[in-house]
């Protein structure tokens, strides 16, 4: 098949996730793939309504950005995307690396503070890598991870996936088969349930602060996929201008 060369925006990823026919395949995967981690799992789902819609596309692209070379997890036309995909349990933690343990702002300027200490991080993982000392990682920092990929990797679309479970009705043998289960149920037992709004205005607060750093559209879409355990997928899809 020759595919032809398409414009992608905003709308033809809202199309795609806001389709009944993906509503359908992420209740599907909320239940078989519960012990992992999704985002790659998603990243397939849209390659596929991507394909059907004939879009020239590339998965796990490499491009050298300053020096650098970066993975994409797709490149669309000339449109490099990234995604990221989080549980809501995680957004605590993500309190904490913005916020600090006291409540308030680490700095005024929390967001230039982290891309500094990312400089610093990668300066040192050169020295590490020069001595052959294996460089160090960033772990589960949300942060650090959504920052590098909009502002090194410079994507032109970052889609964040966070999904949303109940598991206290879940019998205690078949936790073991569910991903972060014990972070989830103290979750689910601390806010009485999930989809707290007042946690998630902490993603729009980092959002925010991101938007005035680089400025973007965007669009949110929060896809029911109740399955064997009640389930919320809230995807944030990011257009960056420049």
């Amino acid at each position: 098949m020759i595919y032809m060369s398409k414009e992608i925006n905003l709308e033809t990823f809202k199309n795609i996730f806001q389709s009944d026919e993906v509503r359908k395949e992420l209740t599907v995967l909320s239940s078989w793939a519960r012990g992992v981690k999704q985002e790659r799992h998603i990243i397939n789902i849209l390659a596929k309504h991507l394909d059907k819609k004939d879009f020239n596309f590339k998965m796990e692209y490499s491009k050298i950005v300053e020096k650098q070379k970066f993975i994409y997890d797709i490149r669309i036309e000339d449109v490099l995307v990234e995604a990221k995909f989080s549980f809501e349990e995680d957004i605590i933690q993500l309190e904490k690396e913005i916020y600090g343990t006291q409540g308030k702002p680490v700095e005024k300027d929390f967001l230039n503070q982290y891309l500094n200490w990312i400089d610093q991080r990668e300066e040192e993982n050169k020295i590490r890598v020069e001595k052959k000392k294996k460089p160090k990682g960033w772990g589960r920092n949300f942060t650090a991870l959504t920052l590098i990929d909009i502002f090194k990797k410079k994507c032109d679309y970052f889609i964040l996936i966070v999904q949303s479970r109940d598991i206290r009705k879940i019998p205690s043998k078949d936790l073991e088969n569910i991903v972060a289960s014990k972070e989830c149920i103290s979750y689910n037992k601390e806010f009485e349930g999930y989809n707290v709004p007042e946690n998630f205005g902490i993603i729009d607060n980092l959002l925010e602060s991101i938007n005035k750093a680089r400025p973007f559209n965007s669009a949110s879409i929060k896809i029911v996929a109740t399955n064997r355990f009640p389930c919320v997928y809230h995807i944030y899809i990011l257009e960056f201008k420049s």
